[in-house]
């Protein structure tokens, strides 16, 4: 091979070697090499975020476990509360039933009238303090104006002389617990009509 020869074949060599070279770092190439970076970049995003959302879930699991047990923890503590309120009234209750039966076989052999009604005063006397201390209290009615909210009407009549609204007959008791009223009381209210306060303002 001549000298010419050899170096054409040279030249030929370190072109191919240029083009080559030239062809790595096209603009095809580089936007190539820019979309698998993205491509990687979003790969590891969205692994992270995976990641991130199964911890989420995680946590999420243990506070809705940790919930239900509180609410049963709750619930169970709440049903002994209430079960140890009901033995302790029916603890105290008990005797006043005891009292009521020996009343009762008391009044088959005994004709004292005045001595049984004493003896059922005694024991209505036991009964509503036993209400007392469970927190149940009665509340005065007759002569106090009616209030919707502690009292229910049954009936209504005008009595001349007795300011109008104003309870005048208590036929069922109200009680009161924990400052709320547990049954209004059933009442008579004084009602005069138009005409006889005219009368009356006269």
């Amino acid at each position: 091979m001549t000298k010419k020869r050899k170096k054409v074949h040279k030249d030929i060599k370190l072109l191919c070697k240029e083009k080559k070279t030239m062809n790595l770092i096209s603009p095809e190439n580089e936007s190539i090499k820019l979309l698998e970076d993205e491509k990687e970049r979003l790969r590891k995003a969205i692994e992270l975020k995976d990641q991130e959302l199964k911890e989420q879930k995680d946590i999420l699991l243990r506070k809705i476990a940790e919930s239900e047990n509180s609410k049963r923890i709750l619930k169970k503590e709440t049903d002994m509360l209430i079960e140890n309120a009901n033995v302790k009234f029916l603890k105290e209750i008990l005797p006043v039933v005891d009292n009521f039966d020996r009343a009762i076989a008391s009044m088959l052999i005994n004709d004292n009238k005045e001595q049984i009604v004493q003896g059922i005063k005694l024991i209505d006397k036991q009964f509503h303090q036993v209400l007392e201390k469970m927190g149940i209290t009665t509340y005065k009615s007759e002569g106090e104006k009616f209030d919707p909210s502690k009292h229910e009407a049954i009936s209504v009549i005008a009595k001349q002389g007795t300011q109008d609204g104003v309870v005048l007959e208590e036929h069922q008791k109200g009680y009161i617990y924990s400052g709320k009223v547990l049954r209004p009381a059933k009442v008579i209210v004084n009602k005069i009509d138009s005409e006889n306060k005219e009368e009356i303002n006269d």
